[in-house]
């Protein structure tokens, strides 16, 4: 439909770093007051898997042994849910100005690591887009 936007990303690491995969799924309802100008909200949630998990959230005993954080094992699911809202501008037929604002709140392992000092995770974002 015209007004609703489904996204899925899918992020895995081929580069060998041991950085894991994420998959994430948002749901925007987009409302057009004009040609030029429209507003987007919705929620979206991400998982990761384990080994992702155990990277960015997880404390090894020899991290915490140097950190004085404590040891954490963390695992794979649903790592965090938000809500978007945004609006679109186009300025002209190939340029658009973009931004966005977005409340997350992080959940199981990575709310639950010791390293994680804040469970909520807010942004803003601006862009500006050419369209070739």
């Amino acid at each position: 439909a015209d007004w609703l936007l489904i996204r899925s990303n899918y992020s895995a690491d081929i580069g060998g770093k041991n950085q894991g995969a994420t998959a994430s799924l948002d749901l925007d309802a987009r409302y057009r007051y004009s040609d030029k100008l429209s507003v987007v909200a919705g929620p979206g949630l991400t998982w990761t898997n384990a080994q992702f998990a155990q990277t960015f959230y997880g404390v090894t005993a020899a991290q915490s042994a140097s950190s004085g954080l404590a040891a954490y094992s963390a695992g794979a699911g649903l790592s965090q849910v938000r809500f978007v809202v945004g609006a679109d501008y186009r300025l002209e037929q190939q340029w658009n100005l973009s931004t966005r604002l977005t409340a997350g709140k992080l959940k199981g392992s990575a709310a639950d690591s010791s390293i994680t000092q804040s469970k909520n995770q807010n942004s803003i974002g601006i862009s500006a887009m050419y369209r070739f």
